[in-house]
């Protein structure tokens, strides 16, 4: 990592920790709450039981639900649903940056286009994702100018409004000329059979709103028992991620939209799309030496002070997860073990520094 994304990085990461510190009041039971979401998890995570109330919740509510094994066998399921569209939008996912999905659709003609701001620049650029959440934190203004001008073709001030407004309009026109509209979720609640999704640009809402069909990509990870419990897990993922205590939206998708004002008779499809599919990955369990891994929430915030990272950057870890978690998710997925072996220490190092600075707080 050269020293100005080392810079950008450094300062964007800071800001995030100053406003953990400025919130941390906000949140006097963190730890509890730490403690409770790990239960929560423990008791979930490769539930079979719970799996088949998600699905069949689900389906109860309407959603098309595809069962997959595997990223393969999605990215198949999710070609199938586009079925021969030649432009599709999209917003933040990381399980769809695992299976390469923007790629892979390319490949078979189809242009995917980024509607969340840090991942439109990410895209138009190459470069890999710096954060879960701030994809482009390692790029500075006017490197992102530069960026931008060059994809917009047209010169571009290294103005962050102006580059906003202007990425935002770009944005704006790909999602206006899409019928489909791909998003990833935050939780799945199987007691519901609902799908919890927090954003804060409110390109979600938007994207999941197309007149076609939104298709849901969610992992059996994301599975929880209920509304509550997804609670518990968005506002820990929205403060470990940026040090803010809630996100702008949750979109809480519970199926087609409907009514019942004539009659009390229910009728579907009022507005939105005609169709809600929830491709649906099914992760094998670990064994029991790497199951630490599985209950990582994604938030990232493991990275915000990890020695390792800020000197290597995106080099550690993968382009779908940042740092040591994201090395062990890969070797795992490669059958590195040995790998897997020599990096836990580092990984449980870093995870001991990180929550060692909460708890300082």
């Amino acid at each position: 990592m050269n020293e100005s994304a080392r810079a950008a990085i450094q300062k964007a990461f800071d800001l995030v920790l100053k406003r953990q510190i400025e919130n941390s009041a906000r949140l006097p039971n963190f730890d509890g709450m730490k403690n409770r979401l790990r239960a929560m998890r423990e008791s979930s995570l490769n539930d079979e039981g719970l799996f088949r109330t998600a699905v069949e919740n689900m389906k109860k509510n309407g959603f098309k639900v595809v069962e997959t094994d595997g990223m393969d066998e999605a990215f198949e399921a999710t070609l199938r649903e586009i079925n021969g569209e030649k432009l599709v939008v999209k917003s933040k996912s990381n399980i769809s940056k695992e299976m390469h999905l923007r790629e892979r659709l390319k490949e078979n003609g189809i242009t995917a286009v980024e509607t969340d701001i840090g991942d439109r620049i990410i895209q138009f650029s190459g470069d890999s994702p710096s954060h879960p959440t701030g994809p482009a934190t390692h790029l500075s203004a006017e490197k992102i100018a530069a960026i931008v001008s060059a994809a917009l073709g047209k010169e571009i001030p290294p103005v962050p409004e102006r580059l906003v407004e202007e990425l935002r309009d770009d944005i704006k026109k790909a999602i206006a000329a899409s019928n489909i509209g791909i998003t990833g979720a935050n939780a799945v609640c199987a007691e519901e059979g609902s799908i919890v999704i927090i954003h804060n640009e409110g390109n979600v809402s938007e994207v999941s709103r197309l007149p076609g069909k939104h298709i849901i990509l969610a992992d059996s990870h994301k599975i929880c028992r209920n509304m509550e419990e997804a609670a518990l897990q968005t506002k820990l993922q929205t403060y470990c991620a940026t040090g803010a205590i809630t996100t702008s939206y949750m979109n809480v998708i519970s199926g087609l939209s409907k009514t019942a004002d004539i009659e009390k008779k229910l009728f579907y499809g009022i507005h939105g799309p005609k169709e809600v599919v929830v491709i649906l990955i099914k992760r094998k369990p670990l064994p029991p030496e790497w199951k630490e891994s599985e209950f990582c929430i994604g938030c990232g915030g493991c990275i915000l002070e990890c020695p390792v990272y800020l000197e290597k950057g995106s080099a550690f870890g993968t382009h779908y997860k940042q740092g040591g978690i994201g090395v062990i998710s890969s070797s795992i997925k490669k059958g590195s073990r040995q790998v897997v072996v020599e990096l836990s220490p580092l990984y449980a190092l870093c995870f001991y520094l990180k929550t060692s600075s909460y708890g300082q707080r």
